[in-house]
């Protein structure tokens, strides 16, 4: 029988080192990528909270203005605001620069 030629145990050794390193480097891509997506989540989520804060306050706004719509002083300042009424006896002054 012929002797066959010892296979260096170095080879695999140097194989499963390889893999370990790029297994370690895909490790860490992964990570950092996740962190990445992480960061933009929690700047997302503080705007939106923001935002919900803003829509709040806006919606406090319209429930005080439509309860204080059966007041009569805030009838008479729409009244004179948007439709231009006067009360009876009011003189109306128009400033003929326009302004």
């Amino acid at each position: 029988m012929a002797k066959k030629a010892a296979i260096p145990r170095r080879r695999p050794r140097l194989i499963i080192k390889v893999v370990l390193v790029v297994l370690a480097l895909y490790i860490v891509g992964t990570y950092i990528s996740l962190q990445t997506q992480l960061q933009e989540a929690r700047t997302l989520h503080a705007e939106l909270k923001h935002a919900q804060a803003l829509e709040q306050q806006k919606t406090q706004q319209l429930r005080e203005e439509v309860e204080s719509e059966l007041d009569h002083s805030y009838i008479a300042k729409v009244a004179r605001e948007k439709l231009g009424y006067v009360m009876p006896g009011e003189r109306v002054y128009i400033d003929a620069n326009g302004r």
